[in-house]
């Protein structure tokens, strides 16, 4: 009987980064259970379906909104019906986006130990958890999992603080590494001929400095843009386009392949790359591509170290036209380096394929759940669903209330 893997994400949501991610951790736990059937949950069955390569059957699942309740029952009837229950990747576990974000993630884990599943995590991306409810909910959770793959030592960091214990972690990185790694040529990359650009609207970007920065990205050629996610990045690009010359505007070229692995054959095609953008980093240094990281969050910077490229790390301050000179000399520099950061990409991708070794392993050797454990998670799923439907059941009333008090956007974040 084929093993039946549940996979809970944030899928769907058109960005290309957690689409990748997707790709990469499907075609990853099947290459160690080439008989595995996946379930894969995701907010817009007809994008991953035809973004994607892989062919899940994709389960619809946007937590707490309206169409996720429509959904329940072919919802919980997967979850009921897998082996092995999966949240990952990315990062996953923070409530930046707010408690409900996080607390989808937590209602498949609470909703699947409640029913005896083996429940694990797989290269994800953890914290921080800002409310002191939502933390200690989250942290029984973890703790009853029989592995949580990290993409990060940041993520261990937040998961010790929340008393996993030590050998129910495993540190490896982003799973696109190892995707990358596993179809990447030993041959070093041709040079193209063409700049990229992979940047997203963010608190400290000063985009008439990117503007100017974009000017002498075209001084040397076309530059493409990278919109990662689209919705956002798209309407950045427009401001961008708005403030250059004439002459700059005809080299700056936005991109938007139709699928995920067309989105890595853009990225190859680059003689250079100045990635905001986590994913589009892995995608540069696993094509050969030089790339100058800027880091906005703690998970490009965790990968750039990973990668020992940490001396051309900038950050969102930086972002000007002296970058111009900046990424010319990364290119310089990581063309010369070149066997080296071949050699540590792979390095890196193993760590990724083990990971799927020992989470499989570990699943095989999983006990059956206490069912001390099973009612208090069941406890948490009833009341995560509560709040889910009380959600609903407020927002025409807090729609209003915006509508009537002129309520602003928050901060821009990220996964």
């Amino acid at each position: 009987m084929p093993l039946r893997i549940y996979i809970d994400g944030f899928y769907g949501a058109v960005n290309v980064g957690d689409e990748a991610v997707c790709e990469s951790v499907v075609r990853g736990l099947s290459s160690v259970r080439p008989d595995a059937e996946f379930f894969v949950s995701t907010r817009d069955v007809p994008h991953s379906r035809s973004f994607c390569t892989i062919q899940p059957t994709w389960i619809h699942s946007h937590y707490p909104m309206p169409a996720h309740w429509r959904g329940f029952a072919r919802w919980f009837n997967a979850v009921r019906r897998s082996d092995l229950v999966l949240i990952g990747g990315g990062g996953l576990l923070q409530d930046l986006h707010g408690w409900t974000f996080v607390g989808g993630f937590m209602l498949t884990a609470s909703v699947a130990m409640m029913l005896g599943k083996p429940v694990g995590c797989i290269a994800i991306g953890a914290g921080p958890i800002q409310r002191v409810w939502l933390n200690r909910w989250l942290g029984r959770l973890c703790r009853d999992m029989f592995l949580l793959v990290v993409r990060d030592e940041t993520s261990r960091g937040f998961l010790l603080q929340s008393g996993v214990e030590p050998d129910r972690i495993f540190v490896a990185t982003d799973p696109v590494v190892g995707w990358l790694a596993d179809s990447r040529s030993d041959e070093p990359a041709p040079e193209g001929q063409d700049l990229g650009l992979a940047i997203r609207p963010w608190k400290g970007l000063d985009e008439q400095r990117t503007a100017a920065l974009i000017e002498r990205m075209a001084e040397r050629g076309n530059v493409r843009f990278f919109p990662f996610e689209p919705i956002a990045d798209l309407a950045m690009a427009d401001r961008l386009r708005d403030r250059l010359s004439a002459a700059a505007r005809e080299r700056f070229i936005v991109e938007q392949p139709a699928t995920v692995v067309g989105w890595v054959d853009r990225v190859a095609r680059l003689r250079g790359l100045l990635s905001m953008r986590l994913h589009g980093n892995i995608i540069a240094a696993g094509r050969g591509v030089p790339t100058l990281p800027v880091a906005y969050l703690e998970k490009v910077t965790d990968f750039i170290k990973q990668m020992e490229l940490a001396a051309c790390l900038r950050t969102v301050e930086d972002v000007g036209p002296e970058l111009a000179e900046a990424l010319e000399s990364a290119i310089v520099d990581q063309r010369r380096r070149g066997d080296e950061l071949r050699r540590r990409y792979s390095e890196l991708g193993e760590t990724s394929r083990r990971s799927y070794r020992i989470l499989l392993e570990r699943f095989g050797q999983s006990p059956p759940l206490p069912m001390a454990i099973r009612v208090a998670a069941g406890f948490v799923a009833l009341r995560l669903i509560v709040m889910g439907l009380a959600t609903q059941a407020i927002r025409p009333f807090r729609k209003t209330w915006t509508l009537l008090t002129g309520g602003g956007k928050g901060a821009a974040t990220e996964r």
